[in-house]
């Protein structure tokens, strides 16, 4: 977990360093996909998934680093999947100088919940809508495979679960994998802060099948 945008924007560096590597091994191993490389080698390699919330903290900084932050997301999101680095980004402040043109090019799975302005689900959705959900976990998605914006409804999920799942995470035998990447991540933090606390995930996650049925 990192606080610090200086910090965070290091760590994206990083996982585009990362990618790049990944990309390399799978090209030495004549495969295309990270499902190719765990079938056919012993040592897995394993998934990651990078969380921001806020978005809006990192975009709002000095032009310069959010300039940075906005390319550095739009690499990692425009080839990440075939090498198991997956993106998760948030936001509360639903403006284009947040939810960029360049960064929504390379994410087009996007969930909006209920907004103020149609203005803001335009920015979200590239349409209007989302003003007009009931929020409560009222969302419209939109994706790659669909022409049309898809209606869902999220659950409420209590703190409880939440650590549950926090808890259930964790492979102890990627143990060794998780203090290595962390010993990287620290040894790549620029400023005197907070060491990064790391938890390595490796979970085979199924695709969402989502229908409009």
């Amino acid at each position: 977990i990192i606080n610090n945008c200086l910090d965070t924007l290091t760590l994206l560096r990083w996982t585009l360093n990362e990618l790049e590597s990944r990309k390399l091994l799978l090209q030495q191993s004549a495969v295309r996909s990270i499902e190719e490389y765990n079938a056919s080698h012993s040592e897995k390699m394993p998934y990651i998934i990078f969380f921001i919330d806020d978005l809006a903290d990192l975009m709002r900084q000095d032009h310069e680093l959010a300039g940075i932050a906005q390319k550095v997301i739009a690499d990692i999101a425009e080839q990440t999947e075939a090498v198991g680095i997956h993106l998760i980004i948030c936001t509360q402040v639903p403006s284009a100088g947040v939810i960029t043109a360049e960064i929504k090019k390379h994410i087009p799975f996007r969930i909006g919940f209920r907004v103020s302005f149609c203005k803001d689900s335009q920015v979200i959705l590239d349409e209007t809508g989302a003003e007009n959900l009931y929020g409560a976990g009222d969302m419209l998605i939109k994706t790659d495979v669909s022409a049309s914006l898809i209606r869902g409804q999220g659950v409420f999920v209590r703190d409880h679960e939440i650590e549950k799942i926090i808890k259930f995470i964790p492979y102890k035998k990627d143990e060794q994998y998780g203090l290595m990447l962390q010993s990287k991540l620290n040894a790549n933090v620029k400023n005197n802060s907070m060491p990064v606390q790391y938890t390595n995930i490796n979970i085979n996650v199924p695709r969402i099948q989502i229908s409009n049925q």
